[in-house]
Parts: C-alpha cells; sequence; structure tokens
C-alpha cells in the first residue's frame, strides 16, 4: 500500500476558532440522535451491512454457502439493482476495495464510467456558450458515460472469488419475478422528479394515470430478470459487446431523448483499474486507506490528518467545539478542490466481512436519482457525466474536471479500510452522499475511534456538513441547538435533512459489530 504525506499549514484558522469556543458546552449524546433506536449487530462468523435487508440476507446467504466476501459484494449489489433502482446497478459504476485476509494485502478496482469518446468538453453549453442547466441535461443519453460497475465485479471474482458467477444471481432474479414492495423512499422521488414519467422504461413505477404507484405496491421486473440469467450464463461478454451492448447504445443515441455519444466501441474498449490504496498514518497506531484519485479518498485523508492534531477524545461527540474543529478541518481541506454541480442523495454503499476476515468496502452509483431515467433491459442507465464540470473554462483557465474523451468524472465516493499498524484490519466503512461522502466518514471514524462509539453509535450521530460557504446541521436532532453559538463562531447556518448512508463493519478479534444507517433504513445481517 503506498504511504502519502498530507502536510496542512492552515492550522490557525482552527486554533483561533478554538479559542474564541463559548464555555457552557452543549453535548449531544448519541442517545440524542433521533436513531438511537437502531442497535449494533454482532457477528462471530459474518456480517453484511447494506443499505436494504433484501440486499444483506442475499449477500449473507451467500456466505453461508461458502461464498467469500466479494461473492456477497456481487450478489448484494445485484439485488441492490432491483430493490434501489434510484441509486445504483449494472448501467453505473463503482468503486470497490477488497482486503485479503490470509496475506494482509488490500487492492481496488475503479470501475467508474467514463466520458465516451465522441464527446468533448462544451457538450452541456447551449449555443451562446454558456452552461446548460442540470434538469435540461440530466435525462436522456446526453448524461451517460460509459458503465464499468458490471466489468469491475466480474474482474473482481475472477481474481478472487470463490463460488460460480451464475449462483451469484440467484436472489436477485427471485425478488425481479417475485417482486418487491415500493417503500417511501422510491415513493418520494418519483413524485419530486417530473420528468421520469416520460421515460418509457419507468412505467413500472407509475400507474395509468402516471401518477408513482402507492407505497407497498409490488413492483415486478422481469426484463431485468432476463438481463440476469443472460449474465449468470454467458458472463459480461453480451453486456459489454453483444445484444445488450447494442440495446445500451441504442437508447442513449436515440434522438427522442436528448441523444448522447456512447458507442458501441466506447463499450467494448473499456478497461477497469487497479491497484494499491492510498493510506495515512492516523493517531499514530492507526491507518486509514481509500481510494485514489478520482475518488474523494484524498480528501477524507487530510480531514483526518488535520484533526489527529486535536485530542478529539477529550470532547464529546456532537459537542460545541468537537463541530468546530470537524467543520473546519472540512472546510480547510476543500479549499484546494471546490464543490461540483448539486449531487443528490443517491448512490449506496456496502461492507462486507467474511469468516475469513477477507473484508469489502464498496460504494456504487448511478449518480443521479434513476440515472440518466433511461431504462435497458430493466436497469437503469448512468448520467454520470453531469459529474465533470459544465464550464470548461474559469477566468480563462482550464477547468481540471472538464469532461474529456475517455476521462472519468471526480468523484466524493470514499470507501475505505482503516487498520492497525500491523495491518490487521479494524474496520470498513463508506457512505453515499455526493460532496457530503467524506464528511460523513469522518463523523463515523471519529466517532468510533476517538469517542469510544461502537460502530452504529458512530453512524447514527447527527451529521453536520460543511458545504461551500455555510454548515448544514441535520435537522431534527440535537445539533440544531448548536446554532446560535456556531453563528457566534461565524458559520452560517443552514438546518435541513442530510441523508446518509454509511455502512460499516469493525473487527475486535474474533468479534465483528456492524452497524447500518437508519436514515435509509439499511440492515445487518451475519451469524
Amino acid at each position: 500500500m503506498k504511504k502519502i504525506s498530507l502536510l496542512v499549514a492552515s492550522f490557525f484558522l482552527l486554533f483561533s476558532c478554538k479559542n474564541n469556543l463559548a464555555k457552557n458546552e452543549i453535548w449531544v449524546g448519541e442517545g440524542f440522535s433521533g436513531f438511537g433506536e437502531y442497535k449494533a449487530v454482532e457477528g462471530k462468523k459474518f456480517l453484511v451491512a447494506t443499505a436494504d435487508k433484501f440486499a444483506s440476507q442475499a449477500g449473507a446467504e451467500i456466505l453461508a454457502k461458502g461464498g467469500n466476501a466479494i461473492d456477497a459484494a456481487i450478489a448484494s449489489q445485484m439485488v441492490l439493482n432491483v430493490v434501489e433502482p434510484q441509486s445504483s446497478g449494472i448501467g453505473g459504476g463503482l468503486f470497490l476495495l477488497y482486503f485479503d485476509a490470509k496475506t494482509k494485502q488490500s487492492i481496488y478496482f475503479n470501475g467508474r464510467e467514463t466520458a465516451p469518446r465522441e464527446a468533448n468538453e462544451k457538450i452541456f453549453l447551449d449555443k451562446n456558450g454558456r452552461a446548460r442547466e442540470f434538469k435540461d441535461v440530466v435525462g436522456g443519453g446526453l448524461s451517460v458515460g460509459t458503465p464499468g460497475a458490471l466489468k469491475a465485479l466480474y474482474a473482481a471474482h475472477r481474481k478472487y472469488g470463490k463460488l460460480p458467477w451464475h449462483e451469484l444471481f440467484t436472489p436477485a432474479i427471485k425478488i425481479s419475478e417475485d417482486g418487491f414492495l415500493l417503500d417511501e423512499k422510491i415513493h418520494v422521488v418519483l413524485r419530486q422528479v417530473p420528468y421520469l414519467k416520460r421515460f418509457e422504461g419507468m412505467k413500472i413505477y407509475f400507474d395509468e394515470k402516471s401518477e408513482p404507484k402507492k407505497i407497498g405496491s409490488v413492483i415486478k421486473n422481469y426484463k431485468l430478470a432476463e438481463t440476469f440469467r443472460v449474465l449468470a450464463a454467458k458472463g459480461i461478454e453480451p453486456f459489454y459487446k453483444g445484444r445488450i451492448a447494442q440495446d445500451i447504445v441504442a437508447a442513449v443515441r436515440d434522438p427522442k431523448t436528448n441523444p448522447g455519444h456512447l458507442s458501441l466501441a466506447d463499450l467494448a474498449n473499456y478497461k477497469i483499474k487497479t491497484g494499491e490504496l492510498i493510506c495515512a498514518s492516523y493517531r499514530v497506531k492507526y491507518k486509514i486507506c481509500s481510494m485514489p484519485a478520482p475518488s474523494g479518498g484524498v480528501m477524507l485523508l487530510k480531514i483526518l490528518k488535520i484533526l489527529e492534531n486535536f485530542d478529539l477524545a477529550k470532547l464529546k461527540p456532537s459537542s460545541l467545539e468537537s463541530v468546530n474543529l470537524i467543520a473546519g478541518a472540512s472546510r480547510l481541506a476543500y479549499f484546494d478542490r471546490g464543490y461540483a454541480q448539486f449531487e443528490a442523495p443517491s448512490t449506496t454503499h456496502l461492507a462486507i466481512v467474511d469468516k475469513s476476515g477477507n473484508a469489502v468496502s464498496m460504494t456504487s452509483s448511478i449518480e443521479y436519482l434513476f440515472g440518466s431515467a433511461l431504462v435497458v433491459d430493466g436497469f437503469m442507465l448512468n448520467n454520470q457525466l453531469t459529474d465533470f464540470s459544465f464550464t470548461p473554462e474559469v477566468n480563462g483557465k482550464k477547468n481540471v474536471n472538464r469532461l474529456e474523451p475517455g476521462k472519468q468524472p471526480r468523484s466524493s465516493m470514499s470507501p475505505s479500510f482503516i487498520f492497525d499498524q500491523k495491518n490487521n484490519l479494524l474496520m470498513a466503512v463508506g457512505s453515499p452522499g455526493g460532496p457530503r461522502i467524506t464528511q460523513f466518514i469522518v463523523k463515523t471514524i471519529v466517532g468510533h475511534l476517538d469517542f469510544g462509539l461502537d460502530i452504529q453509535q458512530a453512524i447514527s450521530l447527527p451529521n453536520f456538513v460543511v458545504i461551500n460557504d455555510r454548515l448544514e446541521l441535520e435537522d431534527r436532532t440535537a445539533l440544531v441547538q448548536l446554532r446560535p453559538e456556531l453563528e457566534k463562531l461565524g458559520y452560517k447556518i443552514k438546518v435541513t435533512d442530510i441523508t446518509s448512508g454509511l455502512q460499516g463493519i469493525t473487527v475486535s478479534g474474533n468479534k465483528l459489530i456492524g452497524g447500518a444507517d437508519p436514515r435509509r433504513h439499511g440492515a445487518v445481517v451475519g451469524k
């Protein structure tokens, strides 16, 4: 693994804020997060933590059959493709970290989408050279990048998997055909994103009056079941070079749906990336490891390297002082990165540890809610090209995150592992949440390592996030009580819903402890 040195010189901002803190500290304990009903789950053999109980059960079923963490991750992801169609799937991309317990080595699989070769930096500009509105480009083929999730999963399985590839699709095929109950999360999205009903493939989620189906309605996806059968039997060849590839390209380039640039050559020539994780020490005794660029891993490590200069263990979770320090560190770390356009709380994360101690931390996404809204053979296509900056130049200088053929857009996804000094795995964690992802993960790592909370308590802690020039506080939590004092420190405060999707597992000897984010009704299943 590569170790990186992260030096941040602007500590004076944090120290000056620290000296101005009010003496009457307010403490918001984990029991006051609003999510105290979620309890940590213990396992002695294995644990699977995902954003949905059926996905977690599918992963656990695979592990019980003798599969390993990679096998379980694939099975869980395929089920998430069915029951969380708005968040992730084979039409999107992912970052996957794998820890091999036998060798104590880790590797990443980068399956993030790439820009088509026919695309260019001006595709999101109008005829006058101005950036178009997000809502005008997200739906349809223009926003679709070359999907890499399936190829990354296939490569991981060929290198590390134990069970046959075809067995990993069985749970997802069954749920696709038997159906799942449409929940409140999907129902709200269907109401909030008005253009979805215009797309033919979205009709399974709407009634005959073009209204979102009622909560509790049974959703069956026979086309997706058939696609899974093809992939289970023939591998990924049909997706990248066969009939499914042809269907994808036809949908993207259809002139009726905001035509895009994806070609058969883009699919056939897509290549995943693998390599060593980036790592940094934390308080000497820990090593934090995450994805290299274009992920948010570097930002995660920067924030933690700043925070290790402060004795957080003497503070209390969600106190005025701890919120100020973590928010200040986040602000400093983001100075040289800036923020991209709006990112919705879609995406998903899963964490798995198998009976041999192998682990997966994986974040996958189709970007926006229901991606591009294009459905091909039962699955959603991504809109990841909107993760590029719409404006190729700023003040006469080329934008680093401008769209270029074959390039991957910047991402905040930061699946992570935490190790001790002997490279023993201590924690696997990650979250969806767009530019807020790294701060969700920092909150959880600090909650566990510094505040001594179990993984569920750390996940359930109230969220607070620095976005541009404002500090967001999670609504309906006791953090809101801190608003007056934080405003005195100079923060512009916004109280709002902050929907993380944290999933994590900690390892202590032979005991596994799992936590799932109650904000997304996550679930941990194990044995």
